[in-house]
């Protein structure tokens, strides 16, 4: 577990974070709570929303982080625990495979609309959408061959600008991961789950 030092510090630093997380995160809870409770959307939804406030009210983040703590294990956790608790429901196995595709959507739909932002900013808007297709959940390969031809370049020259996109994008992708594990020393792992999910798809 953390020690008082470390929690004091996530506390501080995080506690207000994590609820903006949580708001973030509301499409993937609102499935798993109408899967797991078999309600309809507005009532799954009204129910996200009485735990997002529960987040910063009930004083459950510090108590709970652990160090090996990831948050697409953590959140649905926690609100299975919140459900119970509410509502005296009967303790049983989650099946939070579909939170996990939706959290790895989210976490990657992030760091792509920054990239996307990036190239904007570099009026190269129509290279990012030509090489999309080289990033995690992009579509899979590309015909550098064409897309050469309709920027005018080497089929080289835009492989290297399509390696060049993929690392832009690994970085902002690293940095939206971090926000959601408690140890930087899980990222890579959480990273290569998160790619593993959204090539499921």
């Amino acid at each position: 577990m953390l020690g008082s030092r470390e929690k004091k510090a996530w506390r501080e630093a995080e506690s207000e974070s994590m609820a903006r997380l949580c708001e973030e995160f509301a499409r993937p809870l609102q499935i798993l709570v109408a899967r797991r409770r078999g309600c309809a959307p507005v009532e799954a939804e009204e129910t996200v929303q009485r735990f997002i406030g529960s987040a910063m009210t009930d004083g459950w983040i510090e108590d709970e982080i652990a160090p090996e703590a990831h948050l697409r294990s953590f959140l649905p956790g926690r609100i299975a625990r919140w459900l119970r608790k509410r509502e005296n429901e009967a303790a049983g196995e989650e099946t939070c495979e579909s939170f996990e595709c939706e959290w790895a959507w989210v976490v990657l739909g992030r760091a792509m609309q920054q990239v996307r932002e990036v190239y904007e900013k570099r009026r190269r808007l129509p290279e990012f959408e030509a090489l999309r297709g080289v990033l995690p959940g992009g579509g899979g390969s590309l015909a550098y061959a064409k897309i050469a031809g309709d920027f005018g370049a080497t089929e080289v020259e835009m492989r290297e600008a399509g390696e060049a996109l993929h690392v832009i994008c690994a970085e902002f992708l690293r940095t939206e991961v971090a926000r959601t594990v408690a140890d930087p020393g899980l990222v890579d792992e959480e990273m290569r789950y998160l790619i593993s999910l959204v090539q499921r798809e």
